[in-house]
């Protein structure tokens, strides 16, 4: 918990990226709720929001040339094979990026 307010104190809160735009209406209106609760009824909130990106600058960012993102993801295998004893034969996976337009957002796969 945070330590209360000094009279005429005021808290803000810091919410980057678009993380907002992967949400749905009760989870945004949980994290809504979730910051006033942090800031107190004169607080504060400054969130993070970007504008649409084409899709040929989007997409390259999750699947980017150096292959940083695909290598994060196929450690997930890395991990599953080394502490929990599976047996995933990480050079038969690739790392995809793919656009979803229904839900409007990048997915990562990984496509055996």
């Amino acid at each position: 918990p945070l330590p209360p307010l000094a009279p005429g104190e005021r808290r803000s809160v810091f919410f980057p990226g678009s993380t907002i735009g992967n949400l749905d209406d009760r989870a945004i209106d949980a994290l809504f709720l979730r910051m006033r609760e942090h800031t107190g009824a004169q607080g504060r909130a400054v969130i993070g929001m970007d504008l649409r990106k084409p899709l040929d600058v989007l997409l390259p960012a999750y699947d980017d040339a150096r292959g940083v993102t695909a290598a994060f993801d196929l450690n997930v295998l890395r991990r599953i094979n080394r502490e929990l004893e599976g047996d995933f034969r990480i050079d038969r996976f690739r790392h995809e990026a793919r656009w979803n337009e229904a839900t409007s957002a990048v997915e990562m796969h990984l496509v055996s």
